[in-house]
């Protein structure tokens, strides 16, 4: 018994690390709306009458054998029901094993007649939802401790899916009509969303930040799921999107837009109070606006842009005006006298800058040696790389790391993440 505590000890902290949720719960089965963070709650506004027609059929736990349900809900969700004797279970979900795309989101709605007004909510709840990149691998692991536990023969694991079918549109015909007011407010929020998007795409977090606070924007976020921390979270999930799309207007390339957005959404779910809200609302339009004025590539004839965006993503490459040449297919004097007058630079006198900008950032973020930071940064040559930064930063890059050390312990107006702190000098 003691062996089987530390085990289920252990796998409770394992679907913890992984994000899934995972509870205990006592049999017969008391519905709670956090088992499926209440979604059945939001799309009908009642769950009970719900479970046994779209979740999971717990009369299948029962039998000679002690039963390990794999389930998949009529939304495509997964869940597994571990029996840890006959008066409870552990149960964790829900989870997906694929990333959900929109197509699939949108069929599921269309299938379930889920009202269109719940649409953007179906979104949201499924780009929350963890996902486990193996369901063999998962499934391996819970072979392995119920051996352990249960013993080998005492046991089986069922696969089961809910195909049943369900109607979700009931309520359309209840739906009231929008108020005067309830029109207005919701163009205007609509409004000042589209001006905070715009700012963002020209990167002016100054002016982002005023319509971040209007009324408009936050005052008609009606709470959606019960738990307020959850709904907090999906309404930085929305925004965490919009403001990438928005610095993709700016012509921010992708990969740094993925990069940024994975990040934030990590952040979103390692909240753990209201209170942290607010200030990863401001980061999040902040950092965007950060990458719009350092990566973007707008009012750029579309091969100077490849070439900025080729130039940011392989700092440590060649980047030589004959290999960007040979890349680009292009004559190496139509290249040079187009990037200068596009870019106001000169090729090299751009690329130095950029790398000794990279130098800036892994002083910051890494403990490297100098050396291997200037490797990183494409100047091998560690004279030549001193005499770039110094030139740039008015010391050497020896001394910039000193001045970093004292901040550190003076920090005053840096930000906490060192994601993005490069300090003006």
């Amino acid at each position: 018994m003691y062996m089987s505590n530390i085990l289920i000890d252990f796998t409770e902290e394992l679907f913890s690390e992984l994000r899934i949720p995972i509870r205990e719960v006592s049999l017969p089965l008391q519905w709670d709306d956090q088992f499926d963070l209440g979604l059945r709650k939001t799309l009908t506004g009642k769950s009970d009458f719900l479970i046994q027609e779209t979740f999971l059929d717990f009369d299948t736990l029962h039998g000679e054998k002690t039963k390990i349900i794999f389930g998949e809900d009529l939304f495509t969700c997964n869940y597994l029901l571990l029996p840890l004797d006959r008066e409870k279970i552990l149960l964790s979900g829900p989870f997906l094993c694929e990333t959900p795309t929109v197509e699939f989101m949108m069929d599921l709605c269309e299938r379930l007649k889920i009202s269109g007004k719940y649409h953007t909510y179906v979104k949201q709840y499924f780009s929350t939802l963890p996902k486990v990149q193996s369901k063999v691998v998962l499934g391996t692991y819970i072979k392995c401790l119920a051996n352990r536990i249960f013993g080998a023969d005492s046991y089986e694991i069922l696969y089961l899916k809910n195909q049943n079918t369900f109607d979700f549109h009931f309520d359309d015909v209840m739906e009231p009509e929008p108020s005067a007011n309830t029109i207005k407010s919701m163009e205007s929020r609509y409004e000042n969303e589209e001006e905070l998007m715009e700012c963002i795409a020209r990167g002016d977090y100054e002016t982002a930040e005023q319509h971040l606070y209007r009324p408009a924007y936050l005052s008609d976020l009606e709470q959606r799921v019960p738990d307020t921390l959850r709904d907090q979270k999906n309404y930085l999930i929305i925004g965490n999107t919009l403001f990438r799309k928005a610095a993709q207007r700016g012509k921010v390339h992708p990969i740094y837009l993925d990069d940024l957005s994975s990040k934030m959404a990590a952040k979103i779910e390692n909240l753990t109070s209201l209170s942290q809200v607010d200030a990863l609302r401001r980061e999040m339009v902040r950092k965007y606006c950060f990458l719009v004025k350092t990566y973007s590539t707008k009012g750029f004839s579309p091969i100077i842009q490849k070439v900025l965006n080729y130039i940011a993503l392989n700092l440590a490459s060649d980047l030589t005006l004959k290999h960007l040449s040979s890349i680009f297919s292009l004559n190496s004097s139509y290249l040079s006298a187009m990037f200068k007058k596009e870019t106001g630079s000169t090729l090299t006198a751009y690329v130095n800058s950029k790398r000794i900008d990279r130098a800036v950032y892994l002083l910051n973020t890494q403990v490297d040696s100098i050396q291997d930071i200037a490797i990183m940064c494409g100047i091998p040559d560690l004279t030549y790389f001193t005499k770039l930064f110094k030139k740039a930063k008015g010391m050497t890059p020896s001394k910039y790391r000193e001045l970093i050390t004292r901040k550190a312990e003076n920090p005053g107006d840096q930000p906490s993440d060192p994601d993005f702190r490069i300090p003006p000098l």
